[in-house]
């Protein structure tokens, strides 16, 4: 029985991405920014393929690190679509700059800095 449970919660999470280090603003709408962030790695997403996405707890309430966002997708295959995407666009971006500000021009591009 608790096998058959484990089971069924990693298949739940399957279709799951999970963002770090993406600047809190407190008046934030997590769909808007995901879209936006598939726009700028190559991966434009339809609103049916985000299920949900929301932040996630902190660990230990003194890290400075903003929380980590969590995004329920539709499939695998926007999930790997997705990550495909991240993959390109960190090669691409990595060649052009030192690989210390890739997230910052990821950031940039995302109007969060």
């Amino acid at each position: 029985m608790l096998q058959r449970l484990n089971y069924l919660e990693q298949q739940s999470r399957f279709n799951n991405l999970e963002l770090h280090c993406l600047p809190e603003n407190k008046h934030e709408n997590l769909y808007s920014t995901v879209k936006q962030l598939g726009i700028v790695i190559g991966c434009e997403l339809k609103d049916e393929d985000i299920l949900h996405c929301t932040r996630i707890a902190k660990m230990s309430s003194s890290n400075t690190r903003p929380r980590s966002i969590v995004i329920q997708l539709a499939s695998p295959k926007v999930r790997d679509q997705i990550l495909a995407a991240f993959i390109s666009f960190n090669k691409s971006t990595s060649e052009l700059f030192d690989n210390r500000y890739v997230s910052q021009v990821l950031l940039c591009k995302l109007d969060l800095m």
